[in-house]
């Protein structure tokens, strides 16, 4: 129950976050790393885009890797592939981070469904 319970408030925390954060200010980046990460257990395997992203605040140097509030890992490598893809090393990017604490940073501001703490 506990588990499920921390699970429901970091859910609110990512939705509260994602509406947020279509105010927060921009820098510029640069990924540094993009690549599709793939975890297989017993029962499933299950693929994820792993983007991490260079940006500087107030002139300290800092790293994020939140793509957009929702990001989960599938069964199907697909969306990962995508991401990987619109993300490659190199590429400059806008980086959306809270002016409150600069180190909460991510790519693709606002709302996405598989943010949402009800949904499945």
């Amino acid at each position: 129950v506990l588990i499920g319970v921390l699970t429901f408030l970091d859910g609110v925390r990512q939705t509260y976050l994602s509406f947020e954060s279509r105010g927060w200010s921009t820098t510029s980046g640069t990924i540094r790393e993009s690549q599709v990460e793939v975890t297989t257990d017993r029962q499933s395997t299950t693929y994820h885009a792993a983007v991490v992203y260079d940006y500087v605040v107030a002139g300290q140097n800092l790293e994020g890797s939140l793509v957009d509030f929702g990001e989960y890992g599938s069964s199907d490598g697909k969306a990962a592939k995508a991401v990987v893809g619109d993300y490659p090393v190199g590429k400059s990017v806008t980086v959306w981070y809270r002016p409150s604490d600069p180190k909460t940073a991510v790519l693709k501001p606002g709302l996405k469904l598989a943010t949402w703490p009800f949904s499945s």
